[in-house]
């Protein structure tokens, strides 16, 4: 699948907005609402913070089921496999 551009680093996606997160059990992309956010220093001690973890959660017979992945790891909701994201195009914040 290679990496994907999602958010260029200039901004995150909102608490509230839907995203898509990959399910290895499901083997596919499920829509998941952000809940927030949770962001962690380097690992070797550089100021820098290099783990951004957006947290999401899903509804399921009515229970909130939460979930959190690395911000490379979402898509925006109208990504495709094998796109790009394009924060100009047709449907972007």
């Amino acid at each position: 699948m290679g990496a994907k551009k999602v958010w260029d680093g200039r901004q995150l996606p909102d608490v509230g907005d839907e995203v898509l997160i990959h399910l290895a059990s499901a083997d596919r992309w499920e829509r998941r609402e952000v809940s927030g956010f949770k962001i962690w220093p380097h690992l070797d001690g550089d100021g820098a913070y290099h783990r951004i973890f957006v947290k999401v959660f899903s509804v399921q017979d009515g229970k909130r089921i939460p979930n959190e992945r690395l911000l490379k790891d979402i898509r925006p909701i109208f990504w495709r496999e094998g796109d790009d994201y394009n924060p100009t195009a047709e449907g972007a914040k």
